[in-house]
C-alpha cells in the first residue's frame, strides 16, 4: 500500500488538478496535520497542479482560507475554495430561483451555537424559530442551535428531532448545508447536519437536498471554475460516504486519506499505524466504492 503522495506520483501527474477535502486531511478542525502544508506545495509547485479546496462546510467560502492560514498553512499554492455552505447560499439567493428552491422563504434553521451562528443575510429567507407549522422548509447548517428574530436558541440533539418529527408530517423539504455526519475536532468527532438528514429520511420526511459531497452539485461547480473535466481531476478525502462515493459517481479518481474520520476503525491509535486492509475493504463494499489510492495520511 502507497504511502505518500510522492508514491502516488504516476496518478498525478496524468492531473491537472485536485480536489482536496480539508477537515480530517488537512487539519483536525482545531491544528495542521503534520506534513500537511508540504503534501500541498508539493502538488502545486512541485507537479504544476491547481489546488481546489472543496469542503463540506456550512460555511461561506470566503473565511476558509483565512481559517487554514491562521492554522499556520501557506496559503499560497492553494487556487480558490468552494463549500457546500457557499453552494447553498447561492440557491437560495438566486434570482429567480432554480425549481427545487422556488417557493422556500420561511425556515427552521438548524445552526451553530458555541462554534459561531451561521449568517443568513442576503438569502431571502426568514426563521421562524420553532415554529415548524409556519415554516415552508429545514436548513439545517449545524447540530447545537436554532435560529431566531433575536439570534441562535440552544437546541438538543433530541429536540431538532422531536422538530423534524414534525417537519415529516408536514413533508417538509429539507436543505443541508453539510451532509457529513461526523467531523473532527482534535480528538473527538462532532455530529454534523448529515447525521439530521439521514434521520429525516429514516422517519420518511420530505426531499432531503444535499448540498455538498457527495452530491454531483459541488463536483459541477467546482470543475466549472477550474475549467476542467472530470478525468483531469483527482479527489482527496477522508470521508467513504463522502469525498470517495463522491468522487466516484463522478468518475473522478480518488485518494482516501485514512488517518481522518475514520481512523480509528483502520489504524487504530497513534500516528504511525498502518492501514488495516480488511477493514478498508469492509468499508469499500460498506459505501459501494473503492478509491482509486489508499494513503494514511496527507504527506510527501
Amino acid at each position: 500500500m502507497s504511502t505518500g503522495l510522492r508514491s502516488s506520483a504516476t496518478l498525478l501527474l496524468s492531473k491537472k488538478a485536485v480536489l482536496l477535502d480539508q477537515f480530517g486531511v488537512l487539519h483536525d478542525g482545531r491544528k495542521l496535520y503534520r506534513g500537511a502544508g508540504d503534501a500541498v506545495e508539493y502538488l502545486h509547485k512541485d507537479l504544476g497542479l491547481q489546488i481546489l479546496i472543496v469542503s463540506n462546510s456550512s460555511r461561506r467560502a470566503g473565511g476558509a482560507l483565512a481559517g487554514l492560514e491562521k492554522k499556520g498553512m501557506d496559503i499560497g499554492s492553494i487556487a480558490d475554495v468552494i463549500t457546500s455552505g457557499e453552494v447553498t447560499a447561492s440557491a437560495l439567493a438566486a434570482a429567480p430561483r432554480e425549481y427545487a428552491f422556488r417557493e422556500m422563504r420561511r425556515c427552521v434553521h438548524f445552526t451553530w451555537g458555541s462554534r459561531g451562528a451561521i449568517s443568513l443575510d442576503g438569502l431571502d429567507v426568514e426563521v421562524v424559530g420553532r415554529d415548524v407549522g409556519s415554516a415552508d422548509f429545514i436548513l439545517a447548517h449545524g447540530t447545537e442551535a436554532v435560529g431566531t428574530s433575536e439570534g441562535p436558541s440552544e437546541c438538543s440533539m433530541e429536540e431538532m428531532k422531536r422538530l423534524l418529527a414534525e417537519a415529516a408530517e408536514r413533508g417538509l423539504p429539507m436543505v443541508v448545508a453539510n451532509p457529513d455526519l461526523v467531523t473532527v475536532s482534535g480528538p473527538q468527532l462532532v455530529t454534523m447536519p448529515g447525521t439530521l438528514a439521514k434521520y429525516y429520511e429514516n422517519i420518511g420526511g420530505g426531499i432531503v437536498h444535499r448540498m455538498g459531497k457527495p452530491d454531483p452539485r459541488i463536483y459541477l461547480e467546482a470543475l466549472r471554475m477550474l475549467g476542467l473535466e472530470a478525468s483531469d481531476v483527482v479527489a482527496i478525502g477522508d470521508s467513504m460516504e463522502h469525498d470517495i462515493a463522491g468522487a466516484v459517481a463522478m468518475g473522478i479518481d480518488s485518494i482516501f486519506i485514512a488517518g481522518g474520520i475514520h481512523k480509528q476503525a483502520l489504524m487504530g491509535e497513534g500516528d504511525e499505524g498502518a492501514v488495516d486492509e480488511g477493514v478498508m475493504a469492509a468499508l469499500c463494499a460498506q459505501f459501494g466504492c473503492t478509491p482509486t489510492l489508499v494513503l494514511p495520511w496527507f504527506r510527501c
